[in-house]
């Protein structure tokens, strides 16, 4: 009787098939990844990416490992990436994937253009000047903090651990 775990029936059904997946995404070529995965809207002008999608609703490939769709389309049609920048989207959709709506920035930029970037004070009050703002990168994304807020429980952090026995 063939066991299911890992290494059982079903740990080696899942091998191949995602062997199978593999060999045939290596044997697509970029044009044919881009036109089979793109949907035109015609309202905004997005290209809606119809293939795999992250949690946080990017579209992502597989060429030569996981790569960010609008990356993959932004370089297949305006080139590399020059270093240090990242990929703004302009229309502000995830999903999109229309090198138009795309532009090279750095990430400072990048970050004042999204969402939080209206946000003219922390949540304890603090206004977010130059001098009291700072980038911060964490797992779940880039994030702008403040210096104020950070100090302090800084310093709380530390006389806690100064208490203890």
């Amino acid at each position: 009787m063939a066991e299911n775990g890992p290494d059982g029936f079903l740990g080696n059904l899942r091998f191949h098939v995602l062997f199978f997946l593999y060999i045939i995404c290596c044997m697509l070529s970029d044009e044919q990844i881009i036109s089979t995965r793109i949907c035109p809207e015609p309202n905004t002008g997005c290209w809606i990416w119809l293939g795999n999608l992250r949690p946080d609703g990017y579209g992502r490939v597989w060429r030569k490992g996981n790569i960010l769709a609008h990356r993959f389309v932004f370089e297949y049609c305006r080139g590399p990436i020059p270093f240090g920048l990242t990929i703004d989207h302009l229309c502000r959709n995830h999903w999109c994937v229309n090198p138009i709506h795309l532009e090279a920035v750095s990430v400072r930029t990048n970050i004042q253009r999204g969402g939080r970037s209206r946000q003219t004070h922390c949540v304890h009050g603090h206004e977010f000047t130059p001098g009291n703002t700072y980038i911060e990168y964490r797992k779940d994304g880039i994030h702008r903090a403040c210096r104020f807020c950070h100090n302090n429980h800084a310093k709380i952090r530390y006389h806690r651990r100064r208490a203890r026995p």
